[in-house]
Protein backbone atom coordinates (compact mmCIF):
# COMPACT_ATOMS: atom_id res chain seq x y z
CA UNK A 1 0.00 0.00 0.00
CA UNK A 2 0.96 3.63 -0.34
CA UNK A 3 3.43 4.95 2.78
CA UNK A 4 4.87 1.06 3.09
CA UNK A 5 8.78 1.80 3.62
CA UNK A 6 10.55 -0.12 5.19
CA UNK A 7 10.57 1.69 8.53
CA UNK A 8 7.25 0.18 8.76
CA UNK A 9 8.10 -3.03 7.53
CA UNK A 10 10.87 -3.41 10.45
CA UNK A 11 8.55 -2.68 12.90
CA UNK A 12 6.31 -5.07 11.37
CA UNK A 13 9.21 -7.61 11.34
CA UNK A 14 9.03 -8.01 15.49
CA UNK A 15 4.75 -8.86 15.02
CA UNK A 16 5.57 -12.11 13.03
CA UNK A 17 7.33 -13.70 16.07
CA UNK A 18 4.22 -12.43 18.54
CA UNK A 19 1.94 -14.29 15.90
CA UNK A 20 3.69 -17.54 15.76
CA UNK A 21 3.58 -17.94 19.65
CA UNK A 22 -0.20 -16.97 20.00
CA UNK A 23 -0.56 -19.71 17.04
CA UNK A 24 1.00 -22.01 19.28
CA UNK A 25 -0.94 -20.97 22.22
CA UNK A 26 -3.96 -21.63 20.44
CA UNK A 27 -3.33 -24.62 19.81
CA UNK A 28 -2.43 -25.17 23.18
CA UNK A 29 -4.90 -24.74 24.65
CA UNK A 30 -7.51 -25.98 21.78
CA UNK A 31 -5.48 -29.26 22.62
CA UNK A 32 -6.37 -29.47 26.77
CA UNK A 33 -9.89 -28.33 25.76
CA UNK A 34 -10.78 -30.88 22.93
CA UNK A 35 -10.10 -34.13 22.10
CA UNK A 36 -10.42 -34.00 18.26
CA UNK A 37 -8.04 -31.19 18.49
CA UNK A 38 -5.83 -33.22 20.60
CA UNK A 39 -5.72 -36.24 18.46
CA UNK A 40 -4.73 -34.03 15.24
CA UNK A 41 -1.36 -32.01 17.13
CA UNK A 42 1.61 -33.76 17.67
CA UNK A 43 1.78 -35.85 20.53
CA UNK A 44 5.01 -33.91 21.84
CA UNK A 45 4.25 -30.04 21.79
CA UNK A 46 7.17 -29.22 23.24
CA UNK A 47 9.60 -29.63 20.20
CA UNK A 48 7.29 -27.94 18.04
CA UNK A 49 7.30 -25.16 21.04
CA UNK A 50 11.09 -25.34 20.74
CA UNK A 51 11.23 -25.06 17.29
CA UNK A 52 8.80 -21.53 17.20
CA UNK A 53 11.55 -20.21 19.65
CA UNK A 54 14.13 -20.94 17.41
CA UNK A 55 12.12 -19.74 14.26
CA UNK A 56 11.56 -16.59 16.41
CA UNK A 57 15.28 -16.37 17.63
CA UNK A 58 16.36 -15.87 14.26
CA UNK A 59 13.58 -13.64 13.00
CA UNK A 60 14.11 -11.14 15.71
CA UNK A 61 17.33 -11.38 15.44
CA UNK A 62 17.79 -10.20 12.32
CA UNK A 63 14.57 -7.78 13.02
CA UNK A 64 16.47 -6.34 15.93
CA UNK A 65 20.05 -5.68 14.36
CA UNK A 66 18.83 -3.84 10.84
CA UNK A 67 18.09 -0.89 12.74
CA UNK A 68 21.25 -0.91 14.40
CA UNK A 69 22.85 -0.31 10.85
CA UNK A 70 23.85 3.12 9.57
CA UNK A 71 25.21 4.60 6.24
CA UNK A 72 27.35 7.30 5.27
CA UNK A 73 25.80 9.77 2.67
CA UNK A 74 29.05 12.06 1.48
CA UNK A 75 28.30 15.31 0.19
CA UNK A 76 31.02 18.07 -1.39
CA UNK A 77 31.26 19.29 2.29
CA UNK A 78 29.16 17.73 4.70
CA UNK A 79 28.63 13.92 5.41
CA UNK A 80 25.16 13.06 6.81
CA UNK A 81 24.61 9.61 8.90
CA UNK A 82 21.50 8.46 7.97
CA UNK A 83 19.77 4.42 8.38
CA UNK A 84 21.55 2.10 5.52
CA UNK A 85 17.80 1.06 4.91
CA UNK A 86 16.61 4.23 4.38
CA UNK A 87 18.74 6.92 3.06
CA UNK A 88 15.85 9.29 3.96
CA UNK A 89 15.89 8.70 7.58
CA UNK A 90 18.61 10.21 9.68
CA UNK A 91 20.35 8.04 11.97
CA UNK A 92 19.50 9.13 15.73
CA UNK A 93 16.15 11.31 13.97
CA UNK A 94 12.90 11.53 16.16
CA UNK A 95 11.55 8.82 14.03
CA UNK A 96 14.26 6.64 14.29
CA UNK A 97 14.86 6.46 18.01
CA UNK A 98 11.98 4.39 19.04
CA UNK A 99 12.94 1.74 16.86
CA UNK A 100 16.85 1.81 17.94
CA UNK A 101 14.99 1.83 21.35
CA UNK A 102 12.90 -0.92 20.98
CA UNK A 103 15.49 -3.05 18.62
CA UNK A 104 18.40 -2.92 21.11
CA UNK A 105 16.17 -3.57 24.16
CA UNK A 106 15.09 -7.08 22.17
CA UNK A 107 18.53 -7.24 21.41
CA UNK A 108 20.27 -6.80 24.94
CA UNK A 109 16.81 -8.00 26.95
CA UNK A 110 15.80 -11.30 25.62
CA UNK A 111 18.01 -12.58 22.62
CA UNK A 112 21.68 -12.27 25.00
CA UNK A 113 20.29 -13.85 27.91
CA UNK A 114 18.61 -16.60 25.28
CA UNK A 115 21.70 -16.91 23.93
CA UNK A 116 23.82 -17.42 26.87
CA UNK A 117 21.53 -19.81 28.82
CA UNK A 118 21.51 -21.75 24.92
CA UNK A 119 25.03 -21.82 24.91
CA UNK A 120 25.97 -22.17 29.03
CA UNK A 121 23.32 -24.82 29.30
CA UNK A 122 25.90 -28.16 28.81
CA UNK A 123 28.35 -26.13 30.87
CA UNK A 124 25.91 -25.42 34.19
CA UNK A 125 24.65 -29.23 33.75
CA UNK A 126 28.21 -30.90 33.85
CA UNK A 127 28.91 -29.29 37.61
CA UNK A 128 28.23 -31.44 40.04
CA UNK A 129 25.36 -30.51 42.45
CA UNK A 130 27.77 -29.56 45.86
CA UNK A 131 28.29 -26.06 46.69
CA UNK A 132 32.14 -25.71 47.75
CA UNK A 133 33.60 -23.01 45.74
CA UNK A 134 31.63 -19.24 45.47
CA UNK A 135 31.93 -20.59 41.47
CA UNK A 136 29.99 -23.69 42.36
CA UNK A 137 27.88 -21.63 44.45
CA UNK A 138 27.27 -19.37 41.76
CA UNK A 139 26.35 -22.12 38.94
CA UNK A 140 24.21 -23.61 41.30
CA UNK A 141 22.26 -21.17 42.62
CA UNK A 142 21.27 -20.68 38.09
CA UNK A 143 21.32 -25.16 37.75
CA UNK A 144 17.99 -24.83 40.27
CA UNK A 145 16.48 -21.79 38.39
CA UNK A 146 16.96 -24.01 34.94
CA UNK A 147 15.65 -26.84 36.28
CA UNK A 148 11.92 -25.80 35.49
CA UNK A 149 13.11 -25.34 31.92
CA UNK A 150 14.79 -28.69 31.45
CA UNK A 151 12.58 -30.46 29.10
CA UNK A 152 12.49 -27.48 27.56
CA UNK A 153 16.73 -27.19 26.93
CA UNK A 154 16.89 -30.86 26.36
CA UNK A 155 15.30 -30.29 23.68
CA UNK A 156 17.81 -28.06 22.11
CA UNK A 157 20.85 -29.84 23.16
CA UNK A 158 19.33 -33.99 22.80
CA UNK A 159 20.31 -34.04 19.19
CA UNK A 160 24.28 -33.32 20.23
CA UNK A 161 24.52 -36.21 22.62
CA UNK A 162 26.93 -38.55 21.15
CA UNK A 163 24.21 -41.62 21.56
CA UNK A 164 21.94 -39.65 18.79
CA UNK A 165 24.45 -38.28 16.58
CA UNK A 166 23.63 -39.39 13.16
CA UNK A 167 25.94 -37.40 11.08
Amino acid sequence: YDGFDYYTKSWLNFIFPLYLFVLLGIAIFAANKSTKVSKNLPINMLSVSTTIVLISFTKLLRASTLPLTYGVVKTDNTAHVVWLFDGNIAYFSSKHIPLLIFSAFVLIGLLLPFAIIMVSYPFLWSFAAHEGTCFEKFVCFFRRRLFKFKPFLETYDGPFLPKYRYW
